[in-house]
């Protein structure tokens, strides 16, 4: 069981991750589980090492796991049905809300903050773009001159994996249109930083992201998510909670 009362803090990076930026989010989900967090990703544990940021930062929290502190996180999958909770560990869970790249929106529902490797990848940029809206801090951690620098500019980006509802019934739909309205009505600049190379600068920019948070994102029962009923609810009681309800 993983403790309602713990922050969540979502690591969020493209599936096409340079050396550095795998580096970047093992050092990353070191630090998540080194602090009194839990670590947030769209992956999963695998048996080999990692090539993707949302694995790497898990293979790492499980790196850095003994008996007394279990590795903790959540992995929301990407999946076009959705599926009751599967445990990973003493406080480890894939959670599966359904709804293919839409999903990403339901990361952002869970965290409390996030930290975006890269950015200028299509699914990170949404789910940065997403976070945003729903006011988690965020920091974007490397990238290069040429990638996304505002708000307003994840949205082209983001729109390559997730299109924007034309007619949003769903809070999940509801929530993707709501963002991409409000990304086109701002332009705020992203908290861009280097890249964290060391464990020390890792829980660094943890600790302040988190110190950040001054609101706790609604925390669901698990056991009793099971449909897309059930996570739209959950989307729908997040939107509310930040003050995004657009139903």
């Amino acid at each position: 069981m993983i403790s309602p009362d713990l922050p969540v803090v979502a690591i969020f990076g493209t599936n096409d991750a340079t050396p550095d930026e795998l580096a970047a989010a093992e050092l990353l989900g070191a630090a998540v589980h080194r602090s009194a967090a839990v670590l947030l990703t769209g992956g999963d544990l695998k048996p080999r090492r990692p090539r993707h940021v949302k694995d790497a930062a898990v293979f790492a929290a499980h790196g850095a796991a003994s008996r007394d502190r279990p590795a903790r996180w959540i992995g929301v999958a990407n999946k076009v049905t959705a599926a009751p909770a599967r445990w990973r560990g003493a406080e480890a869970v894939v959670l599966t809300p359904g709804w293919g790249h839409r999903r990403n929106f339901v990361e952002a529902c869970l965290c409390d903050a996030a930290i975006a490797i890269g950015g200028a990848s299509p699914g990170t940029s949404s789910e940065a773009l997403f976070s945003l809206f729903l006011g988690r801090p965020l920091v974007v951690v490397g990238g290069d001159d040429t990638g996304p620098r505002t708000v307003r500019q994840l949205v082209p980006l983001a729109e390559q994996k997730i299109r924007r509802p034309s007619r949003p019934a769903l809070a999940v739909d509801r929530g993707i249109a709501g963002a991409y309205a409000w990304a086109d009505d701002v332009d705020v600049a992203l908290d861009l930083r280097a890249l964290p190379t060391r464990a020390a600068s890792a829980s660094d920019l943890l600790v302040e992201v988190l110190r950040r948070a001054d609101r706790r994102a609604p925390r669901p029962e698990l056991g009793r998510l099971v449909d897309e009923t059930a996570w739209d609810g959950v989307v729908a009681t997040a939107l509310r909670d930040a003050g995004r309800d657009a139903g």
